[in-house]
């Protein structure tokens, strides 16, 4: 019988190799039985806790994991643990993959080694990680599953949307998330101008909206304000397209089906203040909040 040395154990002949060990046989008798080299069975034992230690599920798991690490390269989060903790700390606010990287580029950009890609943060979290570490940080992606997926073209996606709570300020995309017990069109334009006066008019000089009825009072809204109110046209999510994105990310806070009027006041503005803290690739990775202070600051100084 011919002894096969390269190639890997497969999960069967792990399991006779557990079974083997348990019935108190000999390496060289599991070897010989398997068709294997007395070599090949001691390194398997190596690698995943020798004889009193194996399992054959667990190593065949840590085999297909080191075959696919082996496949991808090296993993550079992996390899360095300042990156890791700060890709760690950043999953854990619930900021995407991309929003991830564009700030570790942001915040470091005399440091290489803190640099690194979405993708690779996502190969990190669905390849590399482990455990209870690996479950956490699937959970904390803003779109999780248990295995990575290809990316497909032409999918379409419906997303459910956050009515009559959003408003967000298309310079900076700070967003303003409104508390609205009532839905009516007069509880809609006093929180709107609760919202809204205290901004310098130069920030609010235009509100574009949905058809829905809460904005009956559209008119006396944009004379209390000085604005100009514009109305998008029947199913046209895409000519609010600031606002859809929002929604994309407010989702993480406030997934479809929550029941909102049990959500208070406090909790709003928490996650108002978590949603502007988020840099933005088309900031240049700044934070809605930065950059909307930078404008008032500017605005001061201009007046």
């Amino acid at each position: 019988m011919s002894m096969s040395t390269r190639r890997a154990l497969n999960l069967t002949e792990r399991i006779e190799l557990q079974a083997g060990l348990r019935a108190g046989e000999s390496q060289a008798v599991i070897a010989r039985r398997l068709g294997r080299s007395a070599g090949a069975i001691s390194g398997e034992l190596r690698r995943n806790g020798g004889r009193e230690g194996y399992q054959a599920e667990v190593a065949d798991r840590q085999a297909r994991a080191r075959r696919s690490a082996a496949r991808h390269g090296r993993c550079h989060i992996e390899e360095h643990p300042p990156l890791r903790a700060e890709v760690h700390a950043r999953l854990r606010r619930g900021w995407s993959l991309e929003e991830v990287a564009g700030s570790l580029w942001r915040d470091n950009p005399e440091l290489p080694a803190m640099h690194t890609s979405h993708e690779s943060i996502y190969r990190y979290v669905y390849v590399v990680a482990r455990g209870e570490l690996k479950g956490e940080l699937v959970a904390c992606l803003r779109r999780h599953h248990a295995a990575r997926r290809p990316r497909r073209r032409s999918v379409a996606s419906a997303q459910g949307q956050l009515k009559d709570m959003v408003l967000v300020e298309r310079t900076t995309r700070y967003t303003f998330l409104c508390h609205l017990p009532q839905k009516d069109a007069t509880s809609v334009r006093e929180a709107f101008e609760r919202k809204l006066a205290p901004l310098p008019g130069i920030l609010r000089q235009s509100l574009t909206y949905d058809q829905g009825k809460e904005m009956a009072e559209h008119q006396s809204l944009a004379a209390n304000l000085q604005l100009k109110v514009f109305f998008c046209h029947a199913h046209s999510p895409w000519e609010r397209a600031t606002c859809e994105s929002q929604n994309d990310r407010i989702r993480h806070y406030l997934p479809k089906g929550t029941d909102l009027s049990l959500v208070s006041y406090q909790q709003l503005r928490a996650y108002q203040e978590m949603l502007n803290e988020r840099p933005r690739k088309i900031l240049n990775w700044k934070s809605p909040a930065q950059c909307f202070h930078e404008l008032l600051i500017s605005n001061q100084r201009s007046n």
